[in-house]
């Protein structure tokens, strides 16, 4: 018996030698690419330095030019910022030379060196004898300028530079080929190499996999008699140590699977059951986000409570504002039969806030609302009890029974959640858009509806009006009976506005003891009638307060209409609120148009 590494190991000693080889050269091949690939750097790093060598020249000649024919400083700057790079640069160049020494480097040294000698002699002869006597001597300076002396010794620099740069431009020519060549030769040597392992590791591969297919076989064979009849034949002795453990291990494996097969059928069961749960609850969850308001989120759940309970009946109640009544909301299959209001102490589900299962209540106080197995599930969240989740109709099978209990628990926790959210969504939204005091609309609603109102009359070719009043002498209520007073007046005022006005109307409390109505619809004829009309039921307002009777609240209001007053909502609020101010400026309790 023999280890199957040992037997690998022995048919793959070819391909190992292959390999080493074509390592090595790699090896070589890349050194040298390296190598080529460096000397083009230099070379490159050279005719930068030269090139930038020739600028500085280039900016000594052009600033001791200017220089010489303005006399203005300015021009001196740039050939003192390169007169102090130009015997850095020189040496830059000759220290290139010697640290990358070859064929061409003495006769590079040979321009550098005829550079430097050129250069002191321009400053000495030129540069210098400019600076020194411009000022002074200004003739002398242009004399010496058109003498040609200093172009010539700037030129022999040009030229010198311009030859030390085409030898480094031969050189990196060259160099740039020898790297290509060693690239090439890299990249055969790569492939050949790879060919030759590719093929030598194809016929090593095929002789071990013909020697171990014979062999996989046997496993192959009983694991497909294993599939099919859930029992495969025992398999025998094998030469290669791993395959042999292999094959003792393979007849244990289907001595178990057998085993566990019946219990892994039981546990997908279960989460087959439970991940229907969570689908479910996702959708539901999602459906109920989506909802405005309560009456949305029930017609949700309308749609969505028969489809996932079809196979028994069953109700959705939830308790009225009031928290007096179990109003039934949803009911499955067709019209409810029973009573669609109940007193919430009647379901013992609602009441201990608990799971009410018939079956496990058989000691127990039987359900009020109903007799026979049955499941009631209390609709609770955040601590607050909505309602309840009634099944009836259900399979007395343990099984079926249990997941349907599974199923109602999480559904009815996420309806409860759902609901929950929704109406506080709607308390918010109460809060933002009425007055507190009044139970109106507020100024926010108002700025929020007014220019939609505006629009769609403006869209349909309606009229509409605006009425702006506020209560006479109000600062005399606070004043003489307190505020709790002038908040009863407020009050009741809101109760009459609520009662004077139409549903489509939009009052609301513009702000202290201003109100602001928009009538959509409505002529300025008909609206000052309505302003009369509330003037007059005003008046006539009696508010008792600690006692005391309120009498003489009086209103002063100024009525706006479109399109005679305007088209813009701050413009026809503008021109009611004058009018209101007319109002009161004219003896109050009273109503006025705006003015056209």
């Amino acid at each position: 018996m023999v280890k199957l590494y040992t037997y690998l190991l022995q048919r793959q000693m070819l391909l190992w030698a292959v390999l080493l080889l074509v390592g090595c050269s790699g090896v070589w091949t890349m050194l040298h690419q390296r190598g080529a690939f460096l000397r083009v750097q230099e070379s490159r790093q050279e005719i930068t330095q030269i090139q930038a060598t020739l600028v500085t020249v280039l900016n000594l000649e052009t600033g001791i030019r200017g220089y010489a024919i303005t006399g203005e400083t300015p021009f001196l700057e740039p050939y003192n910022a390169a007169r102090r790079l130009i015997d850095d640069q020189v040496q830059a160049l000759r220290r290139a030379q010697y640290e990358h020494e070859d064929e061409s480097s003495p006769a590079q040294l040979n321009h550098v060196a005829r550079i430097e000698t050129l250069l002191q002699r321009w400053f000495k002869d030129i540069a210098e004898y400019e600076i020194a006597n411009r000022d002074p001597y200004p003739e002398r300076v242009v004399a010496v300028e058109k003498s040609g002396r200093g172009k010539q010794l700037i030129d022999a620099v040009r030229a010198e530079i311009m030859a030390y740069d085409g030898a480094e431009q031969r050189e990196l020519q060259v160099r740039q080929a020898q790297a290509q060549r060693a690239q090439r030769l890299n990249q055969d040597l790569t492939i050949a190499g790879m060919v030759g392992a590719i093929l030598i590791s194809v016929l090593s591969s095929l002789r071990v996999a013909r020697t171990l297919d014979r062999k996989i076989k046997r496993f192959a064979d009983a694991a497909e008699q294993l599939a099919v009849a859930e029992q495969a034949p025992t398999l025998g002795h094998f030469r290669i140590q791993e395959l042999n453990h292999l094959a003792h291990s393979f007849n244990a494996m289907s001595a178990r699977l057998n085993e566990s097969h019946s219990a892994l059928a039981a546990h997908n069961a279960a989460l087959q059951e439970r991940n229907t749960e969570v689908v479910t609850s996702n959708v539901l969850a999602v459906q109920l986000q989506t909802c405005l308001n309560i009456e949305e989120g029930l017609t949700v759940l309308q749609r969505v409570l028969p489809q996932v309970f079809g196979q028994c009946s069953g109700q959705l109640a939830v308790l009225n504002p009031s928290r007096n009544l179990l109003e039934v909301k949803v009911h499955w299959p067709g019209p409810t039969s029973g009573v669609l209001m109940t007193d919430p102490s009647h379901c013992l589900a609602v009441r201990r806030g608990q799971v009410y299962d018939a079956h496990e209540e058989v000691l127990g106080l039987p359900c009020p609302l109903m007799g026979g197995a049955h499941l009631c599930l209390p609709l609770m969240a955040q601590g607050e009890m909505l309602g309840h989740l009634q099944l009836s109709g259900l399979s007395d099978a343990a099984g079926p029974y249990a997941a349907v209990k599974s199923l109602a628990q999480t559904i009815a926790n996420q309806s409860a959640l759902g609901l929950s959210n929704l109406r506080l969504r709607e308390s918010l939204r109460q809060q933002s858009i009425r007055d507190p005091l009044t139970g109106l609309f507020n100024r926010r609603y108002l700025d929020e509806t007014f220019e939609r109102e505006l629009q769609r009359a403006v869209r349909h070719g309606q009229a509409l009006a605006v009425l702006m009043l506020d209560v006479d002498h109000f600062k005399r209520f606070n004043d003489t009976y307190g505020h709790d007073a002038g908040d009863l007046v407020l009050t009741s005022l809101g109760r009459l506005l609520r009662e004077q006005f139409r549903t489509e109307d939009i009052v609301c409390r513009y702000g202290g003891e201003e109100f602001a109505v928009v009538m959509p619809g409505a002529e300025l004829a008909s609206a000052l009638l309505r302003a009369e009309g509330l003037r007059r039921a005003a008046a006539a307002l009696s508010v008792t307060s600690a006692g005391t009777v309120l009498n003489g609240i009086t209103l002063s209001i100024g009525v706006s209409a479109y399109p005679l007053h305007g088209d813009e909502p701050g413009q026809l609020l503008t021109l009611a609120d004058q009018a209101l101010y007319r109002a009161k400026q004219t003896g109050r309790n009273r109503v006025i148009a705006a003015q056209s």
